[in-house]
């Protein structure tokens, strides 16, 4: 995965770019927030499918390859989904062509997906990392692409009929890039991800009210490195955002809140005392909430999922795949009882991929198929009900990465 393998030395590889954020993991290393650029360190087929793991007894539901389009010869990742109606969706992301990242984004208009036309802002780096859909005539997804040596926010709009890259701020002279969004109404959407200062990194997060990007303050847990990865909108009073902030040498769960008047950090858990980060949430009300990610144990990662029921969040129990590392990378809920998690569990010396799905009283491996020779990961998941569930990665065949969509029924 050319897009993503690209870490920096020491430790600087912990703190990697955002773009590239996931990659690590497979080598044990742990999110921490951002890229610190000076910071801490001076085709078809169902494939196989697996009942990977065991777990509480739940009807499970098969996650197939659903064939998805490739751009050019390098390779390409799809690292968000977002669907309006079952036949109606997005996934975004990058494709490699020469020494050179594009965006890359494919979508699903009643059959099958194909490739659609989206713009680049920088000439040599533009990556995809979310996006979020309020109807089949506006949606947004947001990344980050380079401007010299600096990254920089991106965010592009489908008004139904074409993207265009939309204007967006960015806070000081150093790194700034979106992981996620999320929006409520086609004139409110909430991006959330990190900008560098100096030594550290601050959370970032960007409102968007129809007409233009804001900033919006946010709070920090910590004084060294912090970083938004995912947010969640249950109305546009009500808004969730989750990642990590570094205290010590660990990463701990960070969870912001927003209830209609500004960002304020809320107490979340953590599970030991190595790093834990959350990479995903999913909001259906004000008082249910799921957020995803993983703790390090000794020398592997485990899933980590957290429950807010509009009190508190807790640490809710889920099956690991296997001995070594488990990941969860996102989460979609459609209701209280029903949410799929994906993201990817080590398997001997390979990574496949992982599927967990909530019906209200505990969490299950629902099987999910593979398509590459040596990685497959899931980094977006989208539900409209129980049976149209969408999940997205990539999976490596040799050096090469090619986009993966699973269909789950």
């Amino acid at each position: 995965m050319p897009g993503r393998d690209r870490v920096r030395s020491g430790v600087e590889a912990r703190v990697r770019v955002a773009v590239w954020r996931r990659a690590n993991h497979r080598a044990g290393h742990r999110l921490v927030a951002a890229v610190l650029s000076t910071a801490m360190a001076g085709s078809l087929g169902l494939g196989v499918l697996q009942s990977q793991g065991v777990g509480a007894t739940v009807q499970s539901h098969a996650f197939g390859v659903t064939a998805s389009p490739n751009a050019g010869n390098g390779s390409n990742g799809l690292n968000a989904v977002a669907c309006t109606v079952p036949t109606t969706c997005f996934a975004t992301g990058y494709y490699q062509a020469g020494t050179t990242e594009k965006t890359l984004i494919e979508g699903r208009h009643g059959g099958a997906w194909s490739r659609a036309s989206s713009p680049n802002k920088s000439a040599t780096h533009n990556d995809l990392l979310g996006v979020s859909c309020f109807s089949s005539t506006s949606c947004i997804t947001v990344g980050t692409e380079f401007a010299g040596s600096t990254q920089r926010t991106l965010i592009e709009r489908w008004n139904g009929a074409s993207w265009a890259v939309v204007a967006s701020p960015n806070k000081g002279a150093g790194n700034n890039a979106l992981l996620g969004v999320s929006c409520s109404a086609a004139t409110r959407c909430v991006a959330v991800g990190y900008q560098t200062a100096g030594t550290t990194s601050r959370t970032l997060i960007e409102t968007w009210n129809g007409g233009g990007w804001a900033v919006t303050p946010s709070p920090n847990l910590s004084s060294l490195a912090n970083s938004l990865a995912a947010v969640s909108c249950a109305s546009s009073k009500r808004c969730v955002a989750v990642g990590e902030g570094v205290k010590g040498l660990s990463g701990r769960t960070l969870v912001e809140t927003w209830t209609g008047r500004g960002w304020a950090i809320t107490a979340s858990p953590n599970v030991g005392t190595g790093s834990n980060t959350l990479m995903g949430v999913s909001c259906t009300t004000p008082v249910f909430c799921v957020a995803v990610g993983s703790a390090m144990l000794s020398s592997n990662d485990i899933n980590l999922v957290e429950r807010w029921n509009g009190h508190a969040w807790a640490v809710v129990h889920t099956p690991d795949s296997g001995p070594g590392s488990n990941i969860l990378d996102a989460v979609h809920c459609i209701k209280s009882a029903f949410c799929e998690a994906a993201g990817d569990f080590e398997h001997g010396t390979s990574f496949r991929t992982l599927v967990l799905r909530w019906t209200g009283a505990a969490w299950a491996v629902d099987p999910s198929a593979n398509r590459g020779t040596s990685e497959d990961d899931l980094f977006g998941v989208t539900c409209l009900s129980s049976s149209a569930c969408n999940a997205v990665g990539e999976h490596r065949i040799g050096g090469t990465s090619q986009t993966l969509i699973l269909t789950g029924h």
